[in-house]
C-alpha cells in the first residue's frame, strides 16, 4: 500500500450479469477483491511478473479502515481470508 497514492483505500465495484466473461485491469500493488454471484465462477490471473510470494500482502475484506461497501454479504470466506488482520 503506498499512503500517497491518490486512490489510497479508496474501492471501485465491477459487476457483470450480463457477460459471463469478464477482464478487470488491476494495476501492479494494486490491492483486490472479489465475490462471486455463482458458485462455478472462475478466476484467472495474469501478471506482468513472475509470483513472488514474498510480496504477497493481505488485507481482511471486511476492515472497518476501508469501509467497502459489498453489494450482498458473503456466504462463504475462506478461512486464510477470515484470518487477516485489520489495518
Amino acid at each position: 500500500m503506498c499512503e500517497e497514492s491518490q486512490t489510497f483505500r479508496s474501492a471501485d465495484h465491477f459487476l457483470s450479469t450480463e457477460n459471463p466473461t469478464m477482464g478487470v485491469l488491476i494495476s501492479p500493488g494494486g490491492a483486490h477483491g472479489f465475490l462471486t454471484l455463482a458458485p462455478n465462477a472462475i478466476l484467472l490471473y495474469i501478471m506482468s511478473t513472475h509470483y513472488d510470494s514474498r510480496l504477497e500482502r493481505d488485507i481482511r475484506w471486511n476492515d472497518p479502515a476501508l469501509s467497502i461497501s459489498w453489494d450482498m454479504e458473503p456466504k462463504v470466506v475462506s478461512d486464510r481470508d477470515q484470518s487477516h488482520s485489520v489495518l
